[in-house]
């Protein structure tokens, strides 16, 4: 049997993953990789490590960089650098391509915030130290259990009066968490090998989001750096 190392073990995506792995999670704020990586050296050299670790928030992300850059880059390249033998899996973010509809794997890469920013050198480090690997770049992930920054879905269903930031025009991919758990999984049986996109491949507006819950909204100033349109057309959705 693989044994697995799941980091971010108490976070919104991993806390659902039905494996039996080790985890470990962020223990410090800001994070401090080399003391949560390191306690784990000695314990036993991982087959599979499944990086799910990460601060997530893009516009957080552009008010601490600093954070951002120390865990999600320095944060992968420590466990690259304590599991050089693993079997190497990376949640990315598909804000890697920034603004557009319509991105493959073949698209360019532009990212517009430095949470974008540092999931792409994650991805450098992963495909330049890991002697195997696979990178998930995904879209908008939502679902119940969300841990740390609410996703749209959850937030309109908390509130009163639905936030609306600018006009609501945003278009964005929606896939349920439990369809990404679902694609880790066969990550991990098949030995994936490269990068994917994964997402439900279908756009939505943030509009057509809030109407759903039938609620009054607000509309807010544009939040910055995050993107105004965004969609792919080479999705991996079917997980079966």
């Amino acid at each position: 049997m693989k044994s697995i190392l799941l980091t971010g073990s108490r976070g919104f995506i991993a806390s659902g993953l039905d494996l039996k792995a080790d985890g470990m999670d962020l223990k410090n704020e800001p994070y401090d990789p080399q003391q949560d990586v390191i306690a784990y050296e000695a314990v036993k050299n991982y087959d599979v490590v499944i990086h799910t670790a990460a601060l997530t928030s893009v516009t957080e992300s552009m008010e601490k960089p600093y954070d951002y850059i120390w865990t999600n880059v320095i944060g992968t390249m420590n466990m690259l650098k304590q599991n050089p033998e693993a079997y190497f899996i990376y949640l990315s973010t598909c804000a890697v391509y920034g603004e557009g509809m319509g991105h493959t794997l073949n698209s360019r890469l532009k990212p517009d915030s430095v949470y974008a920013t540092t999931k792409l050198s994650g991805e450098f480090l992963v495909k330049n130290l890991a002697k195997s690997w696979c990178i998930l770049r995904l879209t908008n992930v939502i679902g119940p259990g969300e841990r740390g920054e609410p996703n749209v879905y959850q937030v309109f269903e908390k509130e009163e009066t639905l936030p609306i930031y600018g006009d609501g025009l945003q278009t964005r991919d929606f896939i349920h968490v439990d369809s990404v758990r679902a694609v880790i999984k066969r990550a991990v049986e098949h030995e994936w090998s490269g990068t994917y996109n994964i997402g439900s491949g279908k756009a939505k507006t943030v509009l057509e989001v809030a109407k759903e819950f039938n609620k009054p909204m607000k509309f807010l100033p544009e939040r910055p750096g995050e993107i105004k349109h965004f969609g792919i057309s080479d999705a991996v959705n079917n997980f079966t």
